[in-house]
């Protein structure tokens, strides 16, 4: 019998670091590992795909390739036109592959729009299913006229339901009327070696590690990053990621003159995100809307001090365990004295203090969780 991961995330490789696609291959194999037979659905993505896995991954066709579905544009005829095929050759694809591979329960990764097709081989075939919610799923579509029923059906529908943010599973409960877990996002590092990166000697090195959007709040680490070199600090900032405010990021630098301090670089893979954490001495997360990041898990991990935005758990997590700064969103200057603070800190004391949130947020902690709770009740649930 075969447990199906639907998701709209898988990566194109191992060394696809986009979206949250980051952490699905790991929890799959996680899941696989534990004895679990696996298959995962997804839409054919642009580049196609370059992996071998234990387990089969199904790829949809449909009228588009975009590997992330939130670059559609909903308002355009061309991305209505995608948006439909997406839904009815996914739904079609999936209740065939339901039927010919025996699947006995769906996790739906994210509510929309696999959360959809879930729920149509649910009313179709009883196959039971849970969601895995991201907090993209609940802020775009909670208010949207026809997004908000839609979501509140795939919630009511599923027989269990998970959020990757303690607050964000409150929000899904707010939603459903039902019950929502807390179950975090993470993938494996354990399987990289840092290489040695030429940094300059005698400095802070401060990390951003995300995409070059308003949500994420790079802007609002190059204006610290600004006003912290006015005032004389010598740290050096590396940012990676890529977005549409990358061209505009490199311009304000530019125009003060610090392209000798703060570097607008691109997206890393899992090995460049090890040789980064290992070389450098914290690391940012200036989001203005967040829930839990995966990199987050990452500097867990990787014992990385932190500094944080107080938006969705971060704030709570970091300052709970005492492995960083939690300065308000949206706040240059708040941001500025934290760096200037995390100089001076202990920053030994923060990385020991990342040891049990570093077993939490591991991919094989959150298979174990899934299949406690989703097949609860069953006998030989492993």
């Amino acid at each position: 019998m075969t447990l199906c991961i639907l998701t709209s995330s898988y990566p194109r490789s191992p060394e696809d670091s986009i979206n949250a696609g980051v952490f699905v291959r790991d929890f799959a194999l996680a899941v696989h590992r534990e004895g679990r037979e696996v298959m995962i659905f997804t839409h054919r993505k642009r580049g196609g795909f370059e992996s071998s896995e234990p387990f089969e991954v199904h790829h949809f066709d449909w009228a588009g390739d975009e590997t992330s579905l939130t670059s559609i544009d909903l308002a355009s005829p061309a991305g209505m036109r995608k948006t439909l095929s997406l839904i009815r050759r996914g739904t079609r694809d999936y209740l065939e592959v339901c039927r010919k591979r025996c699947v006995s329960r769906s996790l739906a990764m994210w509510a929309v729009p696999s959360g959809y097709f879930a729920m149509r081989a649910a009313a179709r075939l009883g196959i039971p299913y849970s969601v895995w919610a991201l907090g993209s799923d609940v802020w775009r579509y909670r208010r949207h006229r026809l997004g908000a029923p839609l979501l509140s059906r795939i919630f009511r529908g599923a027989s269990s339901l998970f959020a990757d943010g303690i607050e964000l599973a409150e929000s899904v409960r707010g939603i459903s009327g039902r019950e929502c877990s807390f179950l975090p996002s993470s993938r494996d590092l354990s399987c990289f070696s840092p290489r040695p990166l030429d940094l300059e000697p005698g400095r802070m090195h401060v990390l951003f590690v995300g995409r070059y959007e308003s949500n994420k709040g790079p802007d609002v680490l190059v204006e610290a990053a600004l006003r912290y070199l006015e005032q004389g600090g010598r740290a050096r900032f590396h940012l990676h990621g890529q977005g549409g405010m990358e061209s505009d990021l490199r311009q304000v630098v530019s125009r003060a003159g610090r392209e000798d301090s703060i570097f607008i670089r691109g997206v890393l893979d899992p090995q460049g995100v090890v040789d980064a954490m290992s070389a450098c001495d914290c690391l940012v997360v200036p989001s203005r809307v967040e829930s839990i990041p995966v990199i987050c898990s990452d500097a867990f991990q990787m014992r990385l001090p932190m500094i944080v935005t107080d938006v969705g758990d971060m704030g709570s997590i970091v300052r709970d365990a005492g492995v960083g700064t939690v300065v308000p969103p949206g706040d240059p200057e708040a941001m500025c004295r934290a760096l200037q603070e995390m100089e001076g800190a202990d920053r030994e004391s923060m990385r020991q203090g990342m040891s049990d949130l570093s077993l939490r947020f591991r991919p094989e902690a959150a298979a174990r969780e899934f299949l406690d709770k989703a097949f609860a009740g069953e006998v030989g649930n492993r």
